[in-house]
């Protein structure tokens, strides 16, 4: 996507392209028409008018072949390949193959390598394999006779891809090391870099964790050998997710944290920076440490909406703090974010984003017992799904209105055939119009506000994870008998808040059974329900951390 000054900056190039080729017409210069015919082209392709390129390379293309010129003829058959890839792919083999015989009769190797690996590229987006391969072996026949070891190793990487989209992933694996091989061997070691994100992508497909890291972290000081502070962010962030997924969720943190320090010096890449931030909020929400995730969510938000990142960034962090007050029992709040991201997902058609969101909303409503709106998320959810024709989502909702069907009751199979197509139309758009049933709106009512309630999350879910010091898990009972205590002391001036204070002492008594050790729980529809199960949820996790780091010993 082009910013409104590259644009203008292309428009006046245009302007001047076509000014110098009424100058060459006039004055009858064939071969400066043909140049400045393939200078347009390139500059409508970048410009994303497909139609004015075509038409400047085929006139361009006929007054090379008028002159004989074919180095220039070549070029723009390239250049014609390239713009018909996706919308003809036919006419894209012919320009292709029709370079390849000019470079054959001119005996010019490596213009029929690169021509090749072009036409190997375009058999595999065509699910030709087999001719892809075949184009693959040839260029890499020719550029290893010419000893060209770096262009060499470029069809070897795409030799890996495809072994790899076809799951050989030993054969894979033998095409990138062969491609380093040769890099290493040339002396390229940022492209090396390329074949490592290969291998390191390769191991986690693989779950070969410990392969992964070493590979990124090869690549992490290869990039401070270059003094490549992008490429260095971008493999601590490929590091971080293998520490997230092997479950080494603290040195994962720490990952993250380092990326977002090396990050944070530079302006040039805020869509790097969002990433950090939202993939780290992800992590510490797991952990339940809110009010950290919150911070981050917060910091991608205004990165997406200050700087020209993708739409979808914003959509993202809505969602994300979505769910960060749905699970501080916070409703209103919460569908307020979702209905956010829903909007501006369906405006775009992020049909991927639009179910999550959907899923989301079903999830919250789920929670506050609203299970007709439930229902009807889910169900929307679901028929995008099945019009993308996405089956595994498809399965994964059912298994959710499955969940509840089964919480309705004998009468569940009536009572999901009584939610109409125009029925949940309706309830959809109340949620998209911002109006919420009374019941969850009810519950902000009785719960802790977010500023009180996320800190003394964090503050439960480190001591638990004896992640902070003996003497601040003892303050903290001190804290949270005396809050108790007060809850159930004081006589309360109406039944709301009553309610409100029972709710609180309910939740502080079953935060002191964690901290003692003792199992705790509270009813589904207890207010605060979802923030005692986000602890023990979080809780999970931190054990998880703790098994992973004792294998890693």
């Amino acid at each position: 996507m082009t910013t409104d000054g590259e644009r203008l900056a292309l428009e006046q190039a245009i302007a001047q392209r076509q000014r110098e080729l009424e100058h060459h017409r006039r004055s009858g210069d064939r071969w400066h028409q043909a140049t400045t015919l393939h200078e347009l082209g390139g500059l409508y392709q970048q410009l994303g008018q497909p139609g004015q390129a075509l038409t400047s390379y085929e006139q361009a293309l006929t007054i090379f072949q008028q002159l004989g010129d074919s180095q220039g003829e070549v070029a723009t058959l390239h250049n014609l390949g390239v713009l018909l890839r996706d919308e003809d792919p036919e006419r894209a083999r012919a320009a292709y193959e029709q370079a390849l015989t000019i470079l054959r009769h001119h005996n010019d190797r490596r213009g029929q390598a690169f021509t090749l690996h072009n036409l190997g590229q375009l058999y595999e987006s065509l699910g030709r394999d087999e001719q892809a391969k075949a184009a693959y072996q040839e260029a890499i026949a020719i550029l290893q006779a010419l000893g060209e070891p770096s262009n060499e190793a470029v069809p070897f990487i795409n030799l890996g891809r495809l072994a790899e989209r076809r799951g050989r992933y030993d054969e894979a694996r033998q095409h990138y090391q062969q491609a380093r091989q040769l890099l290493q061997q040339a002396g390229a070691l940022q492209r090396e870099l390329i074949v490592i994100k290969d291998l390191g992508r390769l191991a986690e497909r693989q779950e070969h964790y410990k392969e992964a890291r070493r590979l990124y972290e090869e690549a992490c000081v290869l990039c401070r050998r270059l003094g490549y502070r992008e490429g260095e962010v971008g493999f601590l962030l490929s590091l971080a997710g293998v520490y997230h997924q092997s479950g080494q969720l603290l040195q994962a943190r720490a990952t993250y944290e380092q990326a977002l320090t090396l990050q944070a010096g530079s302006q040039s890449d805020p869509l790097g920076l969002f990433a950090i931030h939202i993939d780290l909020g992800g992590l510490l929400f797991q952990l339940a440490l809110t009010g950290s995730a919150r911070h981050h969510y917060e910091q991608a938000l205004t990165l997406a909406r200050s700087n020209d990142l993708p739409p979808s960034c914003e959509y993202m962090s809505w969602n994300a703090l979505g769910q960060f007050f749905h699970y501080l029992g916070q409703p209103v709040q919460a569908i307020d974010r979702y209905r956010r991201a829903f909007l501006g997902r369906a405006r775009s058609g992020d049909t991927t984003g639009l179910i999550l969101t959907l899923r989301s909303i079903s999830d919250l409503y789920g929670h506050f017992g609203q299970l007709e709106s439930a229902l009807a998320h889910l169900l929307e959810a679901r028929t995008i799904a099945e019009e993308q024709g996405d089956s595994t989502t498809c399965a994964s909702i059912d298994d959710e209105i499955a969940s509840i069907r089964d919480q309705l009751g004998p009468e569940a199979l009536a009572f999901i055939r009584q939610i109409s197509e125009s029925e949940r139309s309706l309830l959809i758009e109340a949620t998209i119009a911002g109006i919420i049933p009374p019941e969850p709106s009810q519950q902000e009512r009785l719960i802790l506000p977010p500023e009180q309630l996320s800190p003394l999350i964090e503050r439960i879910s480190l001591a638990l994870a004896d992640q902070s010091p003996p003497q601040e898990r003892q303050a903290l009972q001190s804290e949270l008998e005396h809050l108790r205590a007060q809850a159930q002391a004081q006589s309360a001036p109406d039944e709301a808040e009553q309610r409100a204070r029972a709710a609180a002492a309910d939740f502080y008594a079953a935060l002191l059974a964690l901290l003692e050790g003792e199992p705790a729980e509270l009813p589904p529809e207890h207010p605060y329900a979802l923030p005692l199960f986000l602890i023990q949820k979080g809780q999970t996790a931190w054990r998880a951390f703790q098994i992973a780091s004792n294998q890693q010993d």
